[in-house]
């Protein structure tokens, strides 16, 4: 057998080794990954983690902004110059 054939098949084998390692751990390595990374956002952020009970309603008061007071001297008149 010449060596092209031996590099050939060596590089379809190679291939298919990752192709199934990747199919078959990758996503094993990523879903590992994803739940440390939530765990460290949980750990980070406990109020998100708060459960309210169903049916419970709460009311948030909202700050009203008062209305700008309409005042004349805050217009200034202005001629184009050309």
């Amino acid at each position: 057998m010449s060596i092209f054939f031996k590099v050939f098949i060596t590089i379809i084998l190679v291939y298919y080794l990752i192709k199934w390692l990747v199919k078959t751990i990758l996503p094993h390595v990523i879903k590992q990954q994803m739940d440390k990374f939530q765990d460290q956002y949980n750990q980070q952020q406990p109020d998100f983690q708060q459960k309210k009970k169903e049916g419970s309603v709460t009311v948030e008061n909202v700050p009203q902004k008062p209305e700008p007071s309409k005042n004349d001297d805050d217009y200034v008149d202005f001629e184009e110059i050309k």
